[in-house]
């Protein structure tokens, strides 16, 4: 899968990579930031260009289900980034006719705040976590 928005580039990565700084597993997507003049087209057609780009600044993650998970490098939080990749995963999973949804932690605000931007709205949960989906 790849996805192109204003300022990002959100692709697939090939197998599980290591990082320490956002969490233990790097999930089967990612999200760069996108240079000047780059293309998703030009990342299909040089896939090493993206290990030489070297810019990775957070992780998503699309489920066939429907459930996204995303987080951002704090280097880069309060930069609108969670909210552009958001909306684009999901129209991407829209686009599949299939209902995206979330699952927030109650205390996780400015995670709630980037849902409720997207047009996510609390529809089940608990007092610890709850369940954002588009209604």
């Amino acid at each position: 899968m790849l996805l192109e928005t204003k300022r990002l580039v959100i692709l697939s990565i090939a197998e599980p990579k290591f990082d320490e700084l956002m969490r233990s597993i790097v999930y089967v997507n990612g999200i760069f930031l996108k240079p000047n003049g780059i293309t998703a087209k030009c990342l299909q057609e040089n896939p090493h260009f993206v290990s030489q780009l070297d810019l990775p600044i957070g992780l998503i993650s699309i489920g066939e289900n429907g459930w996204i998970d995303y987080l951002i490098d704090p280097n880069y939080q309060r930069n609108g980034y969670a909210t552009e990749s958001l909306k684009a995963a999901k129209q991407f999973i829209i686009a599949k006719k299939i209902k995206p949804f979330l699952v927030i932690h109650s205390d996780n605000l400015a995670s709630i705040t980037v849902a409720e931007r997207c047009g996510f709205k609390r529809v089940a949960g608990t007092s610890i976590q709850g369940r954002y989906s588009v209604v």
